[in-house]
C-alpha cells in the first residue's frame, strides 16, 4: 500500500525567551513537557490522548509565548504518532482485509475507528487504499483557546483545507476558483503575521498552491497542447479584479498578459517569467494530498 504524500510540515520552535532560575519556570515546564512527550510510545495512538491531557494540566495558566512553544511541540509529536503508527497500521493485513471488505461491523474495525476519533484521527481512503489522517478540526478545536492568534488563524485555515483535501492521482480535489482564494488567504496571513512561528509552512501553501495555480498538473491541466483553456481565462482575470492589491494579483496579471499578447499560447516568453517569481510546474510532481 503506497502511502499518500502529506503537506511537508516545516516545524519550527519558537525561540524560548524566559529564564530558568526555579524548578517551576516556563523553560522548565517546556522541557519537561518535551522529555514527557519523548517517553510517549509514538506507535500508540492513545498517546496522543495523553499528551494532550498533559498540555492542559502543565499550561493552562501560562503565557501566550509558553504554550505557543508547548503547542508546537505537541503538533510536532502528533504528527509523529500518525507516521509511527501508521506503520503499524500498514502492516495489519487483518485489519486491511476487513477494510476491503467493507466489513464495517466487525468489532475489531469498530473499535479501531473508536480509538482513532478519541485521538484526533480518521481513517480515510485513496486508490492506492486506506490510511490514519489527522481530523480535520482536531489541532483547532482543541487548541483554539490556548494558542495566539497567529496559529489560532493558521489552524483555522489549515482546518479547512484539510476538510476539502487537495490532489489524489496528479488531479486536483478542488476547483481552480479554490485553489485561487487559497493562494489570496496565505498570502494576508503573512502580510498580517510576518513573525508567526509557522510562518515557514504558510509560505510553503502559498508557493505550493500559486505554483498549482500556474502551472496546473497532468490530470489537471490549465492548457491542452499548450494553448490556455478558456475556462481558465475567466479563473485568472477574476483572480486578478479581486486581488489586484496582492503580490499574487500583480504575479498571476503578468502571467496572463504574457499569455495575452501570444494569442493564449505557452511560449518561451514565460520562462523568464517563471524564473522570476520562483514558480515551478507542478506537472509529474508528487503532490501532498491534504
Amino acid at each position: 500500500m503506497k502511502k499518500p504524500v502529506l503537506l511537508k510540515l516545516l516545524l519550527i520552535i519558537i525561540p524560548l525567551l524566559f529564564g530558568c532560575n526555579n524548578n517551576n519556570s516556563p523553560k522548565d515546564l517546556l522541557l519537561q513537557f518535551r522529555e514527557y512527550l519523548n517517553k510517549l510510545p509514538k506507535h500508540e495512538i492513545s498517546s496522543i490522548s495523553q499528551a494532550s491531557k498533559e498540555f492542559r494540566k502543565s499550561f493552562s495558566a501560562s503565557t501566550p509565548e509558553i504554550k505557543d512553544s508547548a503547542f508546537i511541540a505537541f503538533r510536532s509529536f502528533y504528527y509523529d504518532v500518525i507516521n509511527s503508527y501508521y506503520e503499524v497500521f500498514s502492516n495489519n493485513q487483518d485489519i486491511i482485509n476487513k477494510l476491503n471488505a467493507n466489513n464495517n461491523d466487525d468489532p475489531q474495525i469498530k473499535q479501531l475507528k473508536l480509538k482513532l476519533d478519541q485521538n484526533g484521527l480518521r481513517l480515510s481512503k485513496t486508490e492506492g487504499g486506506y490510511y490514519i489522517d489527522e481530523n480535520p478540526n482536531y489541532l483547532y478545536v482543541n487548541f483554539k483557546n490556548f494558542v495566539s492568534p497567529p496559529i489560532y488563524e493558521y489552524l483555522f485555515n489549515r482546518s479547512k483545507e484539510l476538510e476539502e483535501g487537495f490532489t489524489e492521482e496528479a488531479k486536483l480535489l478542488i476547483p481552480f476558483e479554490s485553489l485561487g482564494n487559497r493562494i489570496s488567504t496565505w498570502e494576508k496571513y503573512l502580510n498580517k503575521y510576518p513573525s508567526s512561528p509557522l510562518s515557514a509552512e504558510a509560505k510553503f501553501s502559498y508557493q505550493l498552491y500559486l505554483n498549482t495555480f500556474l502551472t496546473g498538473l497532468d490530470n489537471s491541466p490549465v492548457a491542452i497542447d499548450d494553448i490556455l483553456l478558456p475556462k481558465m481565462k475567466n479563473v485568472y482575470s477574476d483572480y486578478i479584479q479581486k486581488n489586484n492589491s496582492l503580490e499574487s494579483g500583480r504575479v498571476v496579471a503578468k502571467f496572463y498578459s504574457i499569455l495575452s499578447n501570444n494569442n493564449f499560447h505557452l511560449t518561451s516568453d514565460l520562462d523568464d517569467f517563471y524564473k522570476d517569481n520562483q514558480i515551478e510546474s507542478m506537472k509529474g510532481m508528487e503532490l501532498p494530498t491534504r
